[in-house]
């Protein structure tokens, strides 16, 4: 009788034991998986990170160009003149929408020709659209490059990602708005060209804050 009770208690000991054992190798195995899972998110979001921000350097430096091109020969004056420039550089930027420049008081007075072609009539009013609002009056206030809220736009029927940056006269006054739109269904769009599993999705979030 002692002798099986002995044997039921190291039964009983080892399945303890072994469930115990069990559960510290499954926990230890969640763990590195949940390790390489977040070392290659991690990983990815850098990637994408410093690729967009990559970007959105160029084309704070294309607007800010670009403007004060506008502003130097007064081509912001001439519609057909600064038409000729966007195009020029639309035709060597193909993930971007197109190109405006506005007044301050968010009406496009010149746009490149595939806006052209819908009438400018026909756009939005930057300062007053829902839409635009807010990134528009943010750039009236800045000398860097304003990133808006992602909204369609009806008349290029286009998602864009809005970028905006104010020209900058001598007199220290904003003479006008550069406009532009990042098409993100476009294949030229950087985003296209990062490779990630099914099981995988990446949000672009902007803090409206900064």
């Amino acid at each position: 009788m002692f002798i099986k009770k002995n044997i039921w208690t190291i039964f009983y000991f080892l399945l303890i034991g072994g469930f115990i054992l069990l559960l510290s190798l499954s926990f230890l195995k969640w763990t590195n998986i949940k390790q390489s899972i977040e070392t290659e998110n991690h990983y990815y979001t850098d990637i994408i990170s410093q690729s967009f921000h990559s970007q959105l350097v160029q084309f704070d430096l294309l607007l800010d160009i670009l403007g004060t091109q506008l502003m130097a020969n007064n081509s912001y004056l001439n519609p057909e003149k600064s038409t000729l420039l966007f195009d020029r550089l639309l035709n060597k930027n193909k993930s971007l929408a197109g190109f405006g420049f506005s007044d301050i008081n968010g009406n496009l007075v010149s746009v490149s020709s595939n806006l052209k072609l819908l009438d400018i009539a026909k756009l939005p009013n930057l300062k007053q659209y829902k839409s635009t609002r807010n990134s528009f009056l943010k750039a009236l206030k800045s000398n860097r490059l304003v990133l808006g809220r992602t909204y369609y736009m009806s008349p290029l029927k286009q998602w864009l990602i809005p970028l905006r940056h104010a020209i900058w006269g001598k007199n220290g006054r904003v003479m006008g708005v550069m406009t532009t739109g990042i098409n993100i269904k476009q294949k030229n769009f950087f985003l296209k060209n990062i490779k990630l599993s099914k099981e995988r999705a990446f949000l672009l979030l902007k803090n409206d804050n900064n």
